[in-house]
C-alpha cells in the first residue's frame, strides 16, 4: 500500500500557481482556486477536439501506406489457464483481502498475490507482522503463517521466482522512525519462512527494491546493498552520483534505474524529478537525463522497454534508458485533486491511479485511455494498482466505509480493422450529440470533412461495450475552434478555451491519427501543443 506519510509530507509543499501561468507553461503545479469544472473542461477540450479533427484526417489518410509501430516492450510470458476463471475484459469485482494495510509489502508470484505488513492508515502505529495470499486460481484469500519479523511498514520486498523476501522497515510514525535491521524469507511451496543475514551497511530507510533476476538490490537513504538468497550474503552497492529519498526503482533487465527527488526539510533539492541508473554487472551508476516532470508527489514504472513516469501536475513522460532522452510528455486523462498517482505495468500495459481515477497508457506510446472516471459505478476508492501477469488488481478502501475492496481488470482486446473507422465516427457520433462546438474561421472544406464522418446511427456504436470506448467525455463542456487548415501532419487548429474567471486564452494544437489504431479514444494524438502568440 502507498507509504502515505512520505507522499502526503510532499504534498504539504505543493503551492497553487497563478492560473494563467499554469496555462501558458503547462506545467506548473494544478491550481487550488480552479474549479473542477473549468480543469476538466480545458482537458477535455483538447482531447475531444483532437477527436473531430483527428477522426477527419483519418477518413482521407488512414488508407494510405504508414509504417507500422513497432511496439518495443518484452511480452510477459504467457499466465497459466487456471488464473482468474470466469473473468472476461474489463472490471470485474473481487473478494477483498481480510484485513487491508498500508505501506506494506506487495508481490505477485505468478499465481498469487501476496500482502505482508503495514498499518492500518496514515504511517500510525500500530504495524503488524500479517500476511495474506489471494490464489488467483480459486479466487479465495489465505492467511500466512506467523513469520520471524516483528510487525514494521516500508519494507523491501521482492520476489525471486522462489521466494519472497523481506528486509528491513520501521514500526515508528515514517519510515525513518523505529528502523529495523533484519528479514526474512518465505516459501509459498513449503508455506514457511526463514531468517536471512544481515548486511554490513544496512539500507536504510528503505527508499525501494527490485529484483534483478540474481540479487534483491535494495536502494537506502544512506546506504545501499544488494542480497543473493542463494547464498545468504550480501555486498555494498556504491553511493549514486545523485541524492535521492524520494524515489522509486525499477528493473530495466540491464539496470536499476532510481527515479525521484530529494527532500531535504521543507522543499526539494531540484526544480525537476532526476535520477540514476545502475549496472550489477559493471557495479557502475551512471545519471539519467533530468526530466521536465515535477519533483513532489511522482511515480515511476517499467513497462518492458522505457521507464514510464507520472507526477502531481497529472504530466507523463517516458525515458528511454538506450538514448538517455525523455519522450512523449503527455497529460493524463483525470481531474486535479490533493493526491499522489500509483502505477503498474503487465505486459507493455501501465495503468496509473490518481485521486480514484484509472487509466491505462497504450503499450509503446503515450496514449491514454480512461478505465473508470469520477462519474463510473466502480469510482469511489483509492486504489494500489497491482500487475498480475496480464491482468491488474486495483486494491483499496472505500470513500463512504472505508471498507477494503478489490477489483481485477483485463484490457480490451484489440478491435478489429474493419471496426476502427466506425469505432472513431461512433465517438465523434457521441461528442456532436452532446457537446456542439463553434466553428469560426474553418475553410468550409475542412469543416466537410469533419462533417463526413458524423452520421446518426454512429451514435448506437458508441453504447457498444466492445467497440473499447470510454465514457471520459460524458460531462465536459465546449470550446471554440477559432480557425483550422491542413499541415503535413494532420491539422493545425487554434482553439478557443476560457478560465474560470473568464480570461479567454487561444492553444495551437498540430494533430494526426496515432499509429496502430486499435478503437481507443486517445489513439487520436495531440502533438505539438503550445499557447497561441
Amino acid at each position: 500500500m502507498p507509504d502515505l506519510d512520505r507522499r502526503f509530507r510532499s504534498l504539504d509543499l505543493l503551492e497553487a500557481p497563478d492560473v494563467s501561468d499554469e496555462i501558458d507553461r503547462r506545467s506548473a503545479l494544478p491550481s487550488k482556486t480552479v474549479s473542477e469544472g473549468m480543469s476538466r473542461r480545458v482537458v477535455a477540450g483538447v482531447l475531444a477536439f483532437a477527436l473531430f479533427v483527428g477522426a477527419a484526417l483519418f477518413a482521407w489518410s488512414v488508407w494510405r501506406s504508414r509504417p507500422d509501430h513497432a511496439v518495443l516492450h518484452t511480452p510477459s510470458p504467457p499466465p497459466p489457464t487456471d488464473l482468474f476463471p470466469g473473468i472476461g475484459a474489463g472490471l470485474t469485482e473481487m473478494p477483498p483481502p481480510p484485513r487491508l494495510l498500508e505501506s506494506g509489502v506487495t508481490v505477485w508470484t505468478g499465481r498469487e498475490l501476496i500482502l505482508w505488513g503495514g498499518n492500518v492508515q496514515f504511517g500510525d502505529p500500530p504495524h503488524f507482522n500479517e500476511g495474506y495470499a489471494f490464489d488467483a486460481a480459486t479466487l479465495t484469500w489465505h492467511a500466512l503463517p506467523p513469520s520471524p519479523l516483528t510487525g514494521r511498514s516500508w519494507s523491501a520486498g521482492v520476489w525471486t521466482g522462489h521466494e519472497l523476501v523481506i528486509w528491513g522497515g520501521a514500526h515508528g510514525y515514517s519510515a525513518e522512525d523505529g528502523v529495523v535491521h533484519d528479514g526474512a524469507a518465505y516459501d509459498p511451496a513449503a508455506d514457511s519462512w526463514r531468517t536471512i543475514s544481515q548486511p554490513s551497511t544496512a539500507p536504510t530507510p528503505v527508499i525501494d527494491a527490485v529484483w534483478t533476476g540474481d540479487e534483491m538490490v535494495i536502494i537506502g537513504g544512506s546506504a545501499s546493498a544488494a542480497y543473493d538468497p542463494l547464498t545468504d550474503t550480501w555486498r555494498p552497492i556504491p553511493d549514486p552520483p545523485v541524492e535521492l529519498n524520494a524515489a522509486h526503482a525499477v528493473w530495466t533487465g540491464d539496470e536499476v534505474i532510481v527515479f525521484g527527488a530529494f527532500l531535504t526539510g521543507d522543499r526539494f533539492a531540484t526544480s525537476t524529478a532526476i535520477g540514476a541508473a545502475y549496472n550489477p554487472a559493471t557495479n557502475v551508476w551512471r545519471e539519467i537525463t533530468p526530466s521536465e516532470l515535477l519533483p513532489n508527489a511522482q511515480t515511476a514504472v517499467w513497462d518492458g522497454s522505457r521507464l514510464v513516469a507520472l507526477d502531481y501536475a497529472l504530466s507523463s513522460a517516458a525515458f528511454d534508458p538506450i538514448t538517455n532522452r525523455w519522450t512523449g510528455r503527455s497529460r493524463m486523462p483525470f481531474n486535479t485533486c490533493e493526491g499522489y498517482p500509483a502505477a503498474a505495468a503487465a505486459d507493455g500495459i501501465v495503468m496509473a491511479q490518481f485521486c480514484g481515477e484509472v487509466g491505462t497508457l497504450s503499450p509503446g506510446d503515450m496514449r491514454w485511455h480512461v478505465v473508470f472516471g469520477r462519474d463510473e459505478p466502480s469510482y469511489g476508492f483509492y486504489a494500489e494498482p497491482i500487475a498480475a501477469g496480464r491482468t491488474f488488481l486495483l486494491i483499496g478502501r472505500r470513500f463512504d466505509s472505508q471498507q477494503a475492496r478489490m477489483l481485477a481488470y483485463v484490457a480490451p482486446a484489440q478491435v478489429p480493422d474493419d471496426r476502427k473507422a466506425w469505432d472513431v465516427a461512433a465517438a465523434l457520433a457521441a461528442l456532436r450529440a452532446h457537446f456542439p462546438y463553434e466553428p469560426s474561421n474553418v475553410p468550409a472544406d475542412v469543416m466537410a470533412e469533419f462533417g463526413a464522418l458524423v452520421a446518426p446511427a454512429a451514435y448506437a456504436a458508441w453504447q457498444d461495450p466492445s467497440s473499447g470506448l470510454g465514457k471520459l467525455w460524458t460531462y465536459y463542456t465546449g470550446f471554440v475552434v477559432r480557425s483550422a487548415e491542413r499541415a503535413d501532419a494532420g491539422y493545425r487548429v487554434v482553439v478557443r478555451f476560457t478560465t474560470y474567471s473568464g480570461k479567454p486564452y487561444d492553444e495551437v494544437l498540430t494533430i494526426a491519427p496515432g499509429t496502430g489504431l486499435d478503437g481507443d479514444l486517445h489513439d487520436l494524438v495531440v502533438t505539438n501543443v503550445a499557447p497561441a502568440m
